[in-house]
């Protein structure tokens, strides 16, 4: 794998962001596509698997099955299999994508502001000495690597036997290509 440079300017020492052993690989051209592909056969094979019978939703509208479209006996087998473990990965996923959302945003607005107080409105935006990019190099490419691990959430859905949906599925290919792209030129 080729060896891909930090943008000129930056000051950031790479052995200093966490994760750094993995900055290489993650930019590299092939990346994005490889796990846009697989992420792509994944969702399609569980969601083929689930989807043997009429959608729950299809289920409902044809009045296949009585009480919420599910049945009472079905909606009480349904809820056990979801059941509190279930519950609490759920929340704590969310509840470390929601800390983690939060400190990127709050060290965001804190290297913004603190370039605008010190070099003016027209240097936090241009960056043109390349102040905010060092100072929020780290949590720009660990909020990029997030992107991969929000892909658990897709698996989530599947695991509590629901539907991946296609908006989300949809939003995935654009969000790696958006932030791949922007880590890689700089912008």
């Amino acid at each position: 794998m080729s060896h891909i440079q930090l943008p000129a300017g930056t000051t950031v020492n790479l052995e200093n962001v966490p994760l750094h052993q993995f900055y290489h690989l993650s930019l590299h051209p092939a990346t994005p596509f490889i796990t846009i592909a697989v992420y792509t056969l994944a969702v399609y094979l569980l969601n083929a698997r689930r989807s043997k019978g009429p959608s729950r939703i299809e289920a409902k509208r044809q009045s296949l099955l009585p009480d919420g479209g599910l049945g009472d006996e079905k909606a009480r087998i349904q809820r056990r299999e979801s059941g509190p473990w279930m519950t609490t990965i759920v929340v704590l996923h969310n509840l470390a994508l929601a800390i983690f959302s939060y400190w990127c945003a709050t060290n965001y607005t804190a290297a913004f502001a603190q370039t605008v107080r010190e070099e003016g409105l027209r240097c936090a935006y241009c960056d043109t000495n390349h102040t905010i990019w060092n100072n929020m190099f780290k949590f720009n490419y660990l909020f990029y690597l997030s992107k991969y691990y929000e892909l658990f959430d897709t698996f989530i859905i599947l695991a509590k036997g629901k539907f991946g949906g296609d908006a989300a599925f949809a939003a995935t290919p654009k969000r790696f290509d958006c932030n791949y792209c922007q880590r890689r030129t700089n912008c």
